[in-house]
């Protein structure tokens, strides 16, 4: 049974219902889920032994005959978690195990390292499969937190197609509490002035994003000046600004709750060091603005992805 079905409130599971009976129609009418882009999860984990089961098995219980595949970080964890992700993907059916890559470092090197090697080897994978053409969005995942629906790629597929978007934002759901999260769609002024660094922090779970937007972020809108090396905390605005910079108005807030927030988490960023938390962001939020991508890269790239009527028409 679906973890949204077991945890979620009346609303979700009736959506879940939902859902399920939109995907029968669609197969007795002779619709097959669209083939125009595959998913890649990224779950970076660090002494999560009592969450990534439910993690790993939100992935994998996706619906909708989606292509995919799920990149695992195990940051150096010095708990069970390294033996967990091996015994619940080992627990698998052997079609869904091939899905999911696993890496483990020898040193803890905090969520951005491992969030940006991650999307590197995503690249390195689309470029493999498709050469330059990209089709492959990506959902950051904590590997102490969960997808909330079965159907996640069914509603990110449907946003991302009605919508022309490059990147979704929101929204989640609180554990153990399912209380709404914090976030909401961000206003037309601010995707204007590319103001995102300034305003509130909105742009959270579930983040997702087409995979080759993260060429165009300079490495060093990623490295704390003072360590010279990726920061360790608030690596969540880190990526979110400068993508949300790159795309502007292409970027779309997702109203119905996907992600599962945990708040029992004992080493969360903000109970662990809250200082240094402050310090990364704020460091982040003084970086200025990226310039927004043109048509023509846009064009060039993400053909996929935005509708062609869209665009500024080139010669």
């Amino acid at each position: 049974m679906a973890l949204a079905y077991l945890l979620s409130p009346l609303l979700l599971r009736f959506n879940v219902l939902r859902q399920f009976c939109r995907q029968l129609v669609s197969c007795f009418l002779g619709r097959h889920s669209s083939p125009r882009f595959r998913f890649a999860v990224v779950i970076c984990a660090y002494n999560v032994e009592a969450f990534i089961a439910r993690c790993i098995k939100s992935v994998a219980r996706q619906l909708g005959g989606h292509e995919w595949s799920c990149y695992i970080t195990n940051d150096a964890s010095d708990d069970r978690t390294a033996e967990l992700i091996a015994f619940v993907i080992n627990g698998l059916d052997p079609a869904l195990r091939q899905r999911f890559y696993v890496f483990h470092n020898e040193t803890n090197k905090g969520a951005l390292h491992n969030f940006y090697h991650a999307f590197v080897r995503v690249n390195s994978e689309r470029m493999r499969r498709s050469g330059d053409a990209c089709n492959t969005i990506i959902c950051m995942l904590d590997g102490d937190d969960a997808l909330l629906d079965p159907y996640c790629f069914d509603h990110l597929c449907e946003a991302y197609e009605r919508n022309a978007c490059l990147l979704t934002y929101g929204s989640f759901l609180e554990y153990p509490s399912f209380s709404d999260g914090f976030t909401q769609r961000l206003a037309d002024r601010i995707h204007a002035a590319g103001s995102y660094r300034s305003g509130p922090w909105h742009s959270s779970h579930l983040k997702t994003f087409a995979s080759r937007l993260f060429e165009y972020i300079p490495l060093s809108y990623l490295i704390d000046p003072l360590t010279h090396d990726f920061f360790m905390y608030a690596s969540d605005l880190a990526i979110m600004y400068s993508l949300l910079e790159l795309v502007r108005d292409k970027s779309l807030h997702l109203a119905r709750p996907l992600y599962l927030y945990n708040r029992l988490n004992p080493i969360n960023e903000d109970k662990v060091d809250r200082f240094s938390q402050i310090r990364c962001a704020s460091l982040i939020q003084a970086l200025p603005p990226l310039d927004p991508l043109s048509d023509t890269e846009l064009k060039k790239h993400f053909k996929l992805f935005i509708c062609n009527d869209m665009l500024a028409v080139g010669p």
